[in-house]
């Protein structure tokens, strides 16, 4: 009996869970939340690939032809000469320089293979669009903001941590999309799936908290005091301490400033080192006009600096640690130089450019019971939460 009432008991937490899945996605479908086109598999020069209908059916209307694909239904979609071709079991037809394959419904997803070699498969919601762009396929996701967002919380963050994690990840994601949505606008899309914008391998399947949290924190946005979208900067790990703007970028913005981090310190991306040939390091020092500082041979190959200098040797040099880090290919910019004999090991902290949101940092937090207002405005300094479609109003 304790047997039949343990699998009864198991099957009623599956069947709502499965009801609330659906219900949130119905949800936002009524929501209408502001859509959004990512540029897929941006970069590769893709000249064919494989769709597939994985839930629902899509829809491609071109003049006289339609072609409708229902789930678990497949199309080729290649170039030939100057247009963009779709075939499908005994139907081919040919597209000009645009189609667009629209969802017949509103929870409608599908897989997209391109045919390079060792590129894996992703999957998306909503439509795709494919553009001729010199002699290659230009693939464009046209999705549902808050089903982007939930892409890239899994994308940035995996999927084995808390809801409040994902919630402040999600309102970082969307103020994020939202104050950049212009970044590609030339190639016909707003962001790229790439980390030069977000990472995004498509929709969140791992972990439903993901889908729920970009839904409970729908509309949310992070401002400023002139009730202007925030630069959301985030980072992997920043080794103890963030950075203030400046330090890495030009312009200096008063909610981006250094702040103290120890939880990050036990994460796994807190602590890193790398060995070089000395003769590398100390031609690269001349190069850069360090002629000064080679003077000091004992100096530049030992620095045990306490805290996060902006420049190389101190504040006085010239030489920004941001550019040791680039030209160097370290993890970040924080760091002590130790002599090795005919080597020279670097020893640092932390993962990324330091500035804002501290990835492993927030993770903790979260894991210790931090909400995710907790956790973003310890990293973003005099910051309000504040709903998009009030935005307007408040700024009138």
């Amino acid at each position: 009996m304790t047997s039949i009432k343990a699998h009864f008991l198991a099957f009623n937490f599956a069947t709502m869970r499965g009801i609330l899945i659906i219900v949130f996605v119905l949800i936002c479908a009524v929501a209408q939340a502001t859509s959004i086109k990512i540029g897929i598999f941006d970069g590769i020069p893709i000249k064919s690939a494989t769709f597939m209908s994985l839930g629902g059916s899509f829809v491609l209307e071109e003049e006289n032809q339609q072609l409708r694909l229902a789930t678990n239904q497949s199309a080729t979609i290649f170039i030939s000469g100057k247009s963009i071709v779709i075939k499908s079991g005994d139907v081919t037809i040919n597209c000009g320089q645009k189609i667009i394959l629209l969802s017949e419904e509103s929870n409608n997803h599908f897989r997209l293979k391109p045919s390079n070699g060792g590129k894996k498969s992703q999957q998306y919601f909503d439509n795709l669009i494919v553009k001729w762009r010199n002699g290659i396929l230009v693939f464009i996701n046209e999705t549902n903001l808050d089903r982007y967002v939930g892409g890239v919380v899994e994308a940035e963050m995996g999927s084995n941590h808390t809801k409040e994690l994902y919630k402040a990840q999600a309102i970082i994601s969307r103020t994020y999309a939202l104050a950049n949505k212009r970044k590609h606008e030339s190639q016909g899309f707003h962001l790229c799936d790439r980390v030069h914008c977000q990472a995004f391998h498509g929709r969140a399947r791992y972990n439903d908290d993901i889908l729920f949290a970009a839904y409970e924190t729908q509309n949310l946005v992070l401002v400023d005091s002139d009730i202007n979208l925030i630069t959301a900067a985030f980072h992997s790990n920043c080794g103890g301490q963030t950075l203030s703007s400046e330090k890495v970028w030009s312009k200096p913005l008063p909610y981006l400033k250094s702040v103290q981090d120890t939880f990050c310190l036990v994460m796994s991306q807190s602590h890193w080192e790398k060995t070089i040939r000395k003769e590398k390091w100390v031609n690269y020092l001349k190069c850069n006009n360090q002629s000064s500082s080679m003077d000091s041979t004992s100096t530049i190959l030992a620095w045990y600096p306490r805290e996060k200098h902006e420049h190389f040797l101190g504040d006085e040099n010239n030489l920004r640690m941001v550019d040791v880090r680039k030209d160097m290919e370290l993890r970040s910019a924080w760091f002590i130089v130790q002599d090795e004999g005919n080597e020279v090991r670097f020893v640092g902290r932390g993962f990324g450019h330091g500035v804002g949101l501290c990835q492993e940092g927030a993770i903790r937090r979260a894991q210790l019971g931090h909400s995710f207002e907790e956790i973003l405005h310890h990293y973003y300094q005099d910051v309000h939460l504040m709903d998009l479609r009030k935005l307007d109003f408040f700024k009138d």
